[in-house]
């Protein structure tokens, strides 16, 4: 644990002026021009500097975001890429608590107390003893020395190594820091282990960069790259990315567009389509439920669907409404079997199909009727709760007194869910709220807890799907509900909302929604019919994402 609290100071994650972490953060870079002519740090490059649309927002508004740790996807990602490693070894990681958005990236919920800076000293101990070196400056080149050449090695490419895993700045003083246990190695493998051990358990390398008010204002270009690298790749920027920071080019107007191109083109954005995806509509939930065991096959048949019709209409920039209102999915043989699908697909082969006339879009996918489900049955109002939340963003606030129950049906005659809710409505703590969420739940009591097609509940009752949406718009069933809302601009806001929270690491005040809509409108004015990389690209030139959260 020495290293640990040597290298850290166990740092607590609350200030980003305290203790260890301002003796680096602060620091601007000490290189000067390379080989290939690039200016110094700060520098000017001849091109149009970026200029972040304002538009009538108040930059006031924006929230300060404060520092935050790496989660244990990003750990793990950026490790992994940092020392190439195949698999990354089986240990326990600090836990990651989600923020009222299901994020589980807020800085908020990610501090760094004494247990959790113990986990991570085993981690990097673990690392560095399923670490060879081989290809991995300053190590790599070092192997075979031994004694002052080893040393005079490692500390020839000591800062480069640190800017690349620090994702920021580095000066003299942080090299001489790991240097100073460099020295006390015996033999190469000893100096490997401290240099790993030293950058995985240093605050700077734990931490997202985050400029203070002494750095210097070209800094602010790694706080862009480290956002970018862990929007796009929930990873550290790589080499391209910290040199375009360095030499002041990454600000360049056109440069962040172009660098979201070629990030969404490398195989580390799978990760945003997995992270993203899965958190946003919260797919996770699925193994939560009591027949998960059960239908464990099904469920992840399910979750596979909606990840790759995710990526799909977003990498092939597909006008964003197709996420509601798209005919086709990704499905197997037990997909198709659930779907009621004829064909010949087998169990573990997958294709690209036609829906069926009763399925459209995410919300007729298995995944997100099962997870907006009750555990017991389809529960429209906790499905309506969660259409409201995560597609249109219109969460309904909790009535006071707290949620009264539904009234019991009276008589031997049945009744629907829908006569329940119609009489529940009578009371006047509930009516503005089942407003909210009735219409949407309503709309998909055609598909049972699991996602099945019916048209009748189990008592015989014929079901009526029918309703009117809160801006008026009327539907008789699922696929005109969702056609509808895909004509609207509610959910292309909300998905924006969830996209730009997910991208600053914190939930986004009502004061903000200004800067949601610059992103939007900057979207509509690149392509009309604009799909996800559109607003990919608009926002990282967006003012929330460029100069959000450095106060």
């Amino acid at each position: 644990m020495g290293l640990l609290l040597a290298t850290s100071g166990c740092y607590t994650g609350v200030r980003a002026d305290a203790g260890e972490l301002d003796t680096d953060a602060g620091q601007t870079s000490g290189a000067s021009a390379d080989d290939d002519g690039d200016p110094p740090s700060g520098e000017s490059t001849g091109a149009e500097p970026l200029d972040p649309e304002l538009g009538d927002c108040d930059p006031d508004a924006l929230a300060n975001s404060t520092l935050r740790r790496l989660n244990r996807r990003e750990y793990r990602n950026t490790v992994g890429d940092l020392f190439g490693l195949a698999a990354f070894p089986d240990i326990a990681l600090p836990w990651d608590d989600l923020n009222t958005r299901g994020f589980d990236n807020d800085g908020s919920s990610l501090s760094l107390d004494t247990a959790s800076a113990e986990q991570y000293f085993d981690a990097a101990v673990a690392v560095a003893s399923n670490f060879e070196g081989a290809g991995t400056p300053p190590l790599g080149e070092c192997a075979a020395l031994s004694g002052d050449g080893l040393e005079d090695c490692i500390e020839s490419g000591a800062q480069v190594w640190l800017e690349r895993a620090f994702r920021r700045p580095v000066d003299d003083q942080s090299v001489e820091r790991m240097m100073s246990f460099v020295r006390g190695a015996q033999n190469y493998s000893e100096a490997r282990d401290a240099v790993v051990t030293f950058t995985l358990t240093s605050p700077l390398f734990l931490f997202h960069y985050k400029p203070s008010a002494d750095d210097a204002p070209a800094d602010s270009a790694y706080l862009v790259a480290d956002r970018l690298a862990y929007l796009l790749w929930s990873s550290g920027p790589d080499s391209a990315l910290l040199d375009a920071a360095r030499d002041g080019a990454l600000l360049d107007d056109g440069r962040l567009e172009d660098e979201v191109e070629r990030m969404i083109e490398d195989p580390r954005s799978d990760r945003f389509f997995d992270d993203f995806a899965h958190l946003w509509l919260r797919l996770g939930i699925l193994n939560l439920k009591p027949d998960a065991e059960i239908n464990a096959e099904l469920f992840a048949d399910m979750q596979t669907e909606t990840r790759a019709f995710f990526e799909f209409a977003a990498r092939e920039n597909l006008p964003l409404s197709t996420l509601l209102a798209g005919n086709e999915s990704y499905v197997n043989g037990r997909l198709a079997d659930h779907y009621g699908i004829d064909g010949p697909l087998g169990d573990d082969e997958w294709a690209w199909v036609e829906l069926p006339p009763e399925r459209r879009g995410l919300l007729t996918q298995g995944a997100i009727l099962v997870a907006s489900a009750g555990d017991a049955f389809s529960d429209p109002i906790r499905r309506g709760a969660w259409v409201a939340e995560h597609i249109v963003c219109q969460e309904p606030p909790l009535p006071e007194g707290g949620i009264p129950d539904l009234p019991a049906p009276e008589g031997d005659e049945p009744v629907t869910i829908r006569e329940l809710l119609e009489e529940h409505r009578e009371n006047p703590a509930c009516a503005s709220c089942h407003a909210l969420m009735d219409p949407y739940g309503l709309a998909l009591e055609n598909y049972d807890r699991l996602g099945l097609h019916r048209t009748a509940y189990d008592n015989g009752l014929a079901i009526d799907p029918s309703g009117v949406l809160p801006g008026g718009a009327e539907f008789d069933d699922a696929i005109s509900m969702v056609d509808a809302m895909a004509q609207g601009a509610n959910f292309e806001h909300c998905a924006t909302e969830f996209l730009t929270a997910y991208s600053v690491g914190r939930a986004l005040g009502d004061d903000e929604e200004c800067f949601v809509e610059l992103v939007l409108d900057a979207a509509r004015d690149r392509n009309e019919a604009f799909g996800l990389r559109d607003v990919l690209a608009t926002l990282a030139t967006s003012y929330i994402f460029v100069n959000g959260g450095q106060q």
